[in-house]
């Protein structure tokens, strides 16, 4: 029992699915729902370019952050280098001052302040030249790959403002393409209809009956006209019977006879009739 209200449920759903499918698929051979369609469709590629287009904004106020952070560390670099080579000569001149040979003399050197200030300096310029350089191979390369990304991602913003002129243009195309097919659809369904109704042999019918007809007419007058011949040729045939025994007749002197005969019956006849009471 289960079973069969749930394949009752599931023919139910199927019928219900069937019945959605197809309201769904009028709806979409309607010119307004095609249009609308594609506007929804544009509008949604047109969403999509705007993203694109902000994202790429994006990425090129990024790469340009990059180059200008380049520019930066490569200025810094540059008077690191020159506040470093200060700091060298700085301390080339003060071992000028000292003997270089006497352990000494070398230690006196170290324990200046001026020493130390160079030293210190020439140790923490070099340090900071050294992790701006690595940060500027950094940003260089990044560079590249943002310059890479963003021609890649460029070429897709064209690609799909191009789509959007496509989608224009197919909106049109697809209406005039649907509506044709729609006609001629409607005609093969007439032809179809016209073959597959009753028409045809109702047609038949009646022409079998004008057929019928016409030959019962046909036969009609063939019967009529051998009819019509076959009482004449009958009563031709009596006319000469008679005609020859009256000649016989009349050969034969039986003739006057029989004529006088017959006028004397009928004389009688109507004496007769003549005479009966009102």
């Amino acid at each position: 029992m289960f079973k069969a209200i749930w394949r009752y449920f599931k023919a139910f759903g199927a019928l219900l699915t069937g019945g959605i499918n197809g309201m769904r698929s009028s709806l979409n051979e309607n010119r307004h729902v095609i249009a609308a369609t594609f506007d929804e469709i544009k509008d949604d590629q047109v969403k999509a370019v705007r993203s694109m287009s902000d994202a790429v904004a994006a990425m090129i106020a990024a790469k340009e952050r990059k180059v200008a952070k380049v520019s930066t560390l490569t200025g810094r670099v540059a008077e690191n280098s020159e506040m470093r080579d200060g700091a060298l000569a700085m301390i080339e001149e003060l071992k000028g001052q000292y003997d270089l040979t006497d352990d000494a003399s070398i230690n006196k050197l170290k324990a200046t302040e001026d020493y130390q200030e160079a030293a210190g300096a020439y140790e923490s310029l070099s340090k900071e030249i050294e992790d701006d350089e690595h940060t500027l191979d950094e940003l260089e390369l990044a560079i590249v790959e943002d310059e890479a990304q963003l021609s890649n991602r460029l070429a897709q913003l064209g690609t799909m403002k191009d789509q959007i002129e496509k989608i224009k243009q197919e909106k049109h195309e697809t209406i005039a393409d649907v509506e044709a097919a729609k006609q001629e659809r409607q005609i093969n369904d007439m032809i179809n209809g016209i073959s597959d109704n009753d028409s045809g042999e109702r047609l038949s019918e009646m022409r079998d009956m004008r057929e019928k007809m016409k030959a019962q007419v046909t036969v009609g007058r063939k019967l009529a006209g051998t009819e019509s011949a076959s009482r004449k040729e009958r009563f031709k045939k009596f006319a000469q019977k008679k005609k020859a025994s009256s000649e016989f007749d009349n050969l034969l002197g039986i003739g006057k006879q029989a004529e006088a005969s017959t006028k004397e019956g009928a004389a009688t006849e109507q004496e007769a009739t003549t005479q009966l009471p009102e």
